[in-house]
């Protein structure tokens, strides 16, 4: 018994949501080939755990093919319980492979970190002003990657961001560490300003099992002279950071700006778009004077593997399998950069 073009496109989005997607159940198929007359399953049953958007949309679809009054019912009956059927036996299926398989460990926990104003015995020689929007790209950063499930797990901010050690200790085991505050150099030596003092990063501030990503969102970053690189191929060296995202020379934080920190974590969501990439992108899309300079730099025991972490994706970090291992405390850091 041949089908219709009605009749197949009806079938074919029962497919959809009882295969394909779960929402329907197969006990749900059943009930449906039971019905009288053709039904539109959304009015006719209740789909379970299905968006808003895609309801909408399947909803109108079955609306339009009733519309058009060509559907056979008596056709569709042995079809859809067929369909059940086979929803039964995939049902069975992933419940006996749910009791056989252990989900692989992800490593997609955040952490963000912020200074925004200073105590005036901070500093005799420079003072740093206030960054009133200091917390805005972080907590942009943060809230976006939370709608995609991805933990939160420290918040670090002004008197109670104390580096180091303290911070580090809720920062184990992280995929992405951000950090926004005033950076400057200091006899070649990169520093992030505190809330009374200045950090300088060292090995013991992260461990072989701290961030894989470090975000400095803040002045004089990232730096490709040598002296700079020198500096960092100490301060990382063995450690757990395979990429470091910065700025090159000055980075604007302003209202408009900060919205980097939206758009990197919305960057990095997409499939296939590398960790550098989003952040590059979302820096210079964001910027309002169109100044700030990113740069994205891969760390590696080779020059081939910091090459390797510039294509390091977001999906990378939370799969067991393409984690980057941390870098040798024996072997000199190599250096990759993008700008």
């Amino acid at each position: 018994m041949s089908l219709n073009p009605d009749e197949e496109a009806y079938l074919r989005l029962l497919r959809e949501l009882g295969l394909s997607h779960m929402y329907l159940s197969p006990h749900d198929l059943k009930r449906l080939a039971l019905a009288p007359q053709p039904q539109n399953p959304f009015h006719a049953l209740s789909p379970a755990n299905i968006e808003s958007e895609r309801r909408f949309s399947y909803c109108k679809g079955f609306d339009q093919l009733l519309s058009r009054k060509q559907i056979r019912w008596e056709h569709l009956r042995k079809p859809i319980i067929a369909l059940a059927e086979m929803a039964s036996v995939a049902e069975i299926l992933r419940e006996e492979a749910a009791d056989k398989t252990e989900p692989l460990p992800e490593l997609s926990k955040i952490a963000i970190a912020y200074s925004g104003y200073f105590q005036r015995r901070f500093s005799k020689s420079f003072f740093p002003p206030a960054l009133e929007c200091a917390r805005r790209a972080p907590a942009l950063f943060a809230g976006r990657l939370l709608k995609e499930n991805a933990p939160l797990a420290a918040i670090s901010a002004d008197e109670w961001l104390t580096m180091p050690p303290s911070i580090f200790t809720a920062i184990q085991d992280i995929a992405i560490f951000y950090v926004c505050t005033h950076g400057r150099i200091q006899q070649s030596q990169y520093q992030a300003a505190l809330h009374d003092r200045y950090w300088q990063p060292s090995p013991a501030d992260f461990g072989a099992n701290g961030p894989k990503v470090l975000v400095l969102d803040t002045c004089h970053g990232a730096d490709r002279t040598p002296p700079f690189r020198n500096f960092w191929g100490t301060a990382l060296q063995g450690t757990s950071v395979r990429l470091l995202l910065a700025c090159e020379g000055p980075i604007v934080i302003d209202t408009p700006s900060t919205e980097r920190g939206y758009a990197f974590a919305d960057n990095i969501v997409q499939e296939n778009t590398s960790i550098a990439d989003a952040w590059l992108r979302a820096v210079r899309s964001t910027s309002s004077t169109g100044t700030s300079r990113p740069v994205a730099i891969g760390l590696g025991d080779t020059a081939a593997e910091a090459t390797t972490m510039l294509s390091l994706t977001f999906h990378d970090l939370r799969s067991a399998a393409k984690r980057p291992s941390p870098l040798s405390p024996r072997v000199p850091v190599q250096f990759a950069d993008r700008h």
